[in-house]
């Protein structure tokens, strides 16, 4: 992200934000979406990516807390685009 971004008046990024994009298959996340999603409702919660990173010859744990932007949905796939928060080892 290169410019300052607002969304639907809830919330504002700055030009430091990371996104992620990610693919799923489990269907069963669609019920979340709307407890989790940002966007019109000031009320949404946070979402926790775990995974491991390469560094070198070294991989680290890493957990990537982040909100959804948005979702595109198909019948097998959702596909989730967050923006990053904090990022904990």
């Amino acid at each position: 992200m290169r410019k300052p971004t607002t969304r639907g008046g809830v919330y504002f990024t700055d030009t430091t934000a990371y996104k992620i994009r990610a693919d799923t298959g489990d269907m069963s996340i669609l019920s979340l979406l709307p407890k989790i999603m940002l966007g019109p409702n000031t009320e949404f919660a946070p979402v926790k990516v775990k995974t491991s990173l390469l560094f070198g010859d070294e991989k680290k744990e890493v957990a990537l807390v982040s909100h959804v932007s948005n979702t595109v949905n198909t019948k097998t796939r959702v596909e989730l685009n967050l923006i990053v928060d904090e990022i904990n080892p």
